[in-house]
Protein backbone atom coordinates (compact mmCIF):
# COMPACT_ATOMS: atom_id res chain seq x y z
CA UNK A 1 0.00 0.00 0.00
CA UNK A 2 1.21 3.76 -0.39
CA UNK A 3 -1.02 5.39 1.33
CA UNK A 4 -3.25 5.21 4.57
CA UNK A 5 -6.50 5.19 3.43
CA UNK A 6 -5.99 2.39 1.17
CA UNK A 7 -3.92 0.35 3.95
CA UNK A 8 -6.84 0.94 6.31
CA UNK A 9 -9.42 -0.65 3.69
CA UNK A 10 -7.27 -3.53 3.63
CA UNK A 11 -7.38 -4.23 7.46
CA UNK A 12 -3.70 -2.35 8.00
CA UNK A 13 -3.34 -0.03 10.84
CA UNK A 14 -1.13 3.00 10.22
CA UNK A 15 -0.13 6.50 11.38
CA UNK A 16 1.52 8.47 8.76
CA UNK A 17 3.50 11.99 8.87
CA UNK A 18 4.32 14.37 6.36
CA UNK A 19 6.14 17.21 7.27
CA UNK A 20 7.38 18.60 3.59
CA UNK A 21 6.60 22.21 2.94
CA UNK A 22 3.45 22.24 0.31
CA UNK A 23 1.44 25.20 -1.35
CA UNK A 24 -1.14 26.61 1.11
CA UNK A 25 -3.55 29.65 0.23
CA UNK A 26 -3.67 31.74 -2.21
CA UNK A 27 -0.46 33.30 -2.38
CA UNK A 28 1.14 29.91 -3.24
CA UNK A 29 3.92 30.19 -0.84
CA UNK A 30 5.14 26.94 0.31
CA UNK A 31 4.73 26.79 3.99
CA UNK A 32 5.32 23.78 6.58
CA UNK A 33 1.33 22.65 6.47
CA UNK A 34 1.52 18.59 7.90
CA UNK A 35 -0.78 15.85 6.96
CA UNK A 36 -1.57 13.42 9.51
CA UNK A 37 -3.85 10.60 9.62
CA UNK A 38 -4.19 8.10 12.65
CA UNK A 39 -5.87 4.99 12.86
CA UNK A 40 -5.89 2.42 15.69
CA UNK A 41 -5.88 5.42 18.31
CA UNK A 42 -6.47 3.34 20.96
CA UNK A 43 -3.62 1.28 20.25
CA UNK A 44 -1.29 4.08 19.71
CA UNK A 45 -1.73 6.51 22.79
CA UNK A 46 0.34 3.95 24.98
CA UNK A 47 2.74 3.92 23.25
CA UNK A 48 2.73 8.22 23.51
CA UNK A 49 2.09 8.33 26.98
CA UNK A 50 5.31 8.57 28.87
CA UNK A 51 4.97 5.67 31.60
CA UNK A 52 3.34 3.49 28.59
CA UNK A 53 0.50 2.83 29.69
CA UNK A 54 1.42 1.47 33.23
Amino acid sequence: MTDVGGAVLNGFRACWFNDQARQWGDDARAQWQPDVEITALAQLLPLLDGDNGK
